[in-house]
This record gives C-alpha cells, structure tokens and sequence, in this order.
C-alpha cells in the first residue's frame, strides 16, 4: 500500500493506493502519529485508489476516525468504490463514517463551514448506542 500525503491549507489528504491489510494498517497509525502534532482542522482519506480492504483495514480506519474525533479534528473518506465500499457496507460503517461526495466537496467544506446559508451534503454518521 502507498499513502500520499498532501497538505492543503489546515486540511491533510492521505490518499491511499493498493491493499489495506493486516500487514499495510498499522502504517495509517504511523502517519497519523506524524499528522496530528500539525494540529490540522480536517483529515480526509481518499480512497480512490484502494483495491482491497480487510478487517484490519476497517480497524485502521475506525482508529483514525475515533482519535481525530477526539482531537476534534473533522474527518472524512471520500472516493469509495468497489470492492471497499462493499467491505464498508457489509460492516454496516457506510453511515458510520463521515463521507464527502469528493475530495473537493470535503475541502470546500471547510472553506463554506462559515457560511450557514451554504448547504453542503454529506454522509454524516448515524446516532446509535454501544
């Protein structure tokens, strides 16, 4: 697996290429240990070019999503297709997880958040009890 990592404004894209597997998900703990001293406002994992995802992939990515919501950073995937998207709705995570329609959509966000009259449409995680 590759991550890319750019830096936009106050926002990190990891964009993800490949497997995200047992083997590959503990590199996403790394470079989020990398990411979060930047104190970004937004993290967004596009994963346009992921092929394959497993458990681990989806812990992976659960982990990212609980400690950037901790840290009260907005976070989003965008670009799911396939396979992954499968693999995320078969875990019932489709809702769960912050989704933007596209990367540009997850970055305007943040440059309209101060703008209320704008609407933007996401997926937005589902309200349940543990």
């Amino acid at each position: 697996m590759d991550i890319d990592v750019t830096r936009e404004k106050h926002s990190f894209i990891l964009s993800l290429s490949g497997e995200l597997d047992l083997y590959q998900a503990p590199r996403i703990k790394d470079m989020l240990q990398k990411v979060f001293p930047e104190h970004p406002a937004r993290i967004v994992f596009d994963l346009d070019g992921l092929t394959y995802i497993d458990s681990s992939g989806i812990g992976a990515l659960l982990y990212a999503y609980s400690e950037a919501k901790r840290r009260d950073i907005a976070f989003y995937l965008v670009n799911l297709h396939g396979s992954v998207k499968r693999v995320i709705e078969l875990t019932k995570l489709l809702h769960y997880f912050p989704i933007a329609p596209s990367l540009e959509e997850a970055l305007h966000e943040e440059e309209s958040s101060a703008d209320p009259s704008e609407e933007m449409t996401f997926t937005s995680p589902e309200k349940s009890s543990p």
